[in-house]
């Protein structure tokens, strides 16, 4: 009631000084109150782009698993109403969020959305976003030296453009192409941009960039053998953290420093703190490797057989997320950015050719022939890809027999009616054999038909369903969140936990306490 009655009083403020509010605020809860009130003045005037504006700032300072619902609201309400910004930005956000959560292919699927956008209305600021989140997965999946080269690029746009020359830009991409180099094992060239960072974040303290770049500079001194020097800068970073970023590859480094200083104990203690990490997030990366690689030797040499089964499967699970996201995204980027590319190619050189025609004066009716053939081939490729994409989108089942497609479609009305969802054995693969189908055809149906992935459909049904529940029938109000995770089929709490506040926007046991005050209203 006080928030309603403060937001009542911003209500003839004008978006400029809403906007200034914001940006003094001095607490989270000062934030969310300007940035809604942003919002629903936008809303009264029913104004889409304003709207997106507002959904913008509160996604500024949302974590990311609420941002993710503030992405799709963009994505909603600029689709019938495009500018040069939106729903563009609404793409990149969430790509850059989900790339950050692990959910790979769902990033890639917003980073191609966004490109398709880009495409329609053109935003040179944009385009260098997604170049940028291009080259953090192509050195994330071990192809470094091409990002090396889209970061060099980056960072001379930053430098010559106006528009980014902005000393945060230019901190991520001098972070970037360290970064690339340590992959590469270039260390040397790691070193120049590393110090480059490290004198610029120090200048400018209020960008908080200087924690990135101390990691990183222990990493590059690791490389370099001088084990002590690199520990003193991993664990002064530790310091300077304050929940930035993921600790797993800095606690890893500090494993492996302690393994070359002949520290068992020690650097077994780092890589159990980097386990805990991955096992939180279940984000799975190539230092994720080195972790369980360690932890199962060291438990074999310890004599700890039920430890070493553990984290062999671990080792196993890695391994095959790693493999799997590869091919993905490696597929993916062929796909959705490696294609179109070619179009962008073919311009670049018709547009050299034409320069040397003014200079060098040469035969038109040659640069003519060239030109038009390249033409053709633009124009194919373009064309081509656009139609297929827009019949792939108007109908993706068009070549599955219709019958196939009904038959899915009861059996998953029957599958939900049932809740046989709540297994939490059942996956994509497991649901196909159970309906006698191949795994691509559910797939495409449920893509089709139910608008999102399997993975998602399941999480949305079990969700959905233990909300009914927990709202119906007291004898839920009484489950912690594990107990509900297994309930309604899901592998772990933390995995419940995340879906569950993705939906409702409140942990489970903050949404069980609000059911029991609504039930219970005297306690209040």
């Amino acid at each position: 009631g006080q928030t309603e009655k403060n937001l009542d009083s911003l209500i003839d403020l004008s978006y400029e000084e809403l906007f200034e509010k914001l940006n003094n605020s001095k607490t989270i809860n000062d934030g969310y109150l300007y940035s809604f009130a942003y919002l629903n003045k936008a809303k009264a005037n029913n104004d889409s782009i304003k709207i997106c504006n507002g959904f913008t700032q509160i996604i500024s300072i949302s974590d990311k698993y609420e941002s993710l619902k503030y992405c799709d609201s963009i994505i909603n309400y600029s689709k019938n109403s495009p500018s040069n910004e939106y729903p563009t930005w609404g793409y990149l956000q969430k790509g850059s969020i989900l790339f950050d959560i692990g959910q790979y292919e769902e990033s890639l699927l917003n980073y191609s959305l966004a490109y398709q956008s880009l495409i329609k209305n053109e935003n040179d600021f944009y385009l260098h976003l997604l170049n940028d989140q291009i080259g953090q997965m192509k050195v994330f999946w071990g192809d470094s030296n091409d990002a090396v080269n889209i970061f060099r690029s980056q960072l001379q746009i930053i430098e010559n453009e106006k528009l980014l020359n902005n000393v945060n830009y230019r901190l991520d991409a001098l972070h970037n192409i360290s970064n690339a180099f340590i992959i590469e094992k270039q260390i040397d060239s790691a070193y120049k941009y590393n110090l480059e960072g490290l004198k610029v974040s120090l200048e400018n303290p209020e960008t908080n960039h200087y924690p990135y770049f101390l990691v990183q500079s222990g990493e590059i001194i690791f490389y370099k053998k001088k084990y002590k020097q690199s520990k003193d800068s991993l664990l002064k970073s530790i310091t300077l953290n304050d929940g930035q970023f993921s600790l797993e590859n800095t606690y890893t480094i500090l494993g492996q420093i302690e393994l070359k200083l002949k520290d068992s104990l020690a650097s077994y203690n780092y890589f159990k703190s980097a386990d805990s990490i991955v096992e939180k997030n279940q984000d799975y990366t190539p230092d994720t490797k080195i972790i369980y690689s360690f932890l199962k030797d060291y438990s074999l040499i310890n004599g700890d057989k039920k430890s070493y089964h553990i984290y062999s499967a671990k080792l196993q699970k890695t391994d095959s997320a790693l493999t799997e996201n590869y091919k993905l995204v490696n597929r993916k980027l062929i796909e959705d950015f490696e294609i179109p590319k070619i179009v962008i190619e073919k311009n670049d050189t018709i547009k050299s050719l034409e320069e040397k025609a003014q200079k060098k004066k040469v035969s038109s009716g040659k640069i003519l022939a060239v030109l038009a053939t390249l033409l053709v081939i633009v124009a194919f490729v373009y064309v081509g890809r656009k139609r297929f994409l827009q019949k792939k989108k108007e109908d993706p089942l068009r070549d599955m027999n219709p019958d196939v497609v009904k038959k899915i479609m009861k059996q998953l009305d029957n599958f939900e009616k049932k809740k046989t969802f709540t297994n939490k054995r059942y996956n994509l693969k497991t649901i196909s054999k159970k309906f006698q189908t191949n795994s691509s055809y559910l797939s495409k149906v449920i893509n089709a038909k139910k608008g999102k992935n399997v993975s998602n459909y399941l999480s949305d049904l079990r969700i959905k369903y233990c909300i009914q529940k927990i709202r119906t029938d007291k004898t839920y109000l009484a489950y912690d969140v594990k107990s509900l995770a297994t309930e309604f089929g899901f592998n772990n709490a933390e995995s419940f936990s995340k879906a569950f506040s993705a939906k409702t926007g409140y942990t489970p046991a903050a949404y069980i306490q609000i059911i029991k005050n609504r039930n219970n209203p005297k306690a209040n």
